[in-house]
């Protein structure tokens, strides 16, 4: 599932970050490029951290219920995950969309 979801991950970011560089200005592309690829490895650090403080407490707040604890904690965490995808997609969907790129490569 690991595995899917990463193949998942990689084939959506490359189509994205360079959709979403055609809207900078030629000038700014390359400060544009710097700021998105630090803006995803902190996104990705803070993410996996919540996620797996998430995990974690409902593997040991499971535990009480019957239920095999990893598996009520990674179900949630792939649930939320794939609805924040899915939300994030919607949105960046929307708002490029709308964006008018007339004038950004004068």
């Amino acid at each position: 599932m690991l595995c899917i979801k990463g193949i998942g991950i990689a084939s959506v970011m490359m189509p994205v970050v360079t959709w979403s560089m055609k809207y900078l200005n030629y000038k700014y592309t390359t400060d544009g490029t710097a700021i998105m690829n630090c803006l995803r490895n902190i996104a990705g650090a803070l993410g996996s951290a919540v996620f797996v403080a998430v995990m974690s407490f409902l593997s040991a707040s499971s535990e009480n219920a019957g239920i095999t604890p990893n598996v009520a904690g990674i179900r949630f965490t792939f649930l939320w995950m794939t609805i924040l995808s899915l939300v994030q997609l919607a949105i960046s969907t929307f708002l490029i969309s709308n964006y008018n790129s007339a004038n950004l490569h004068e």
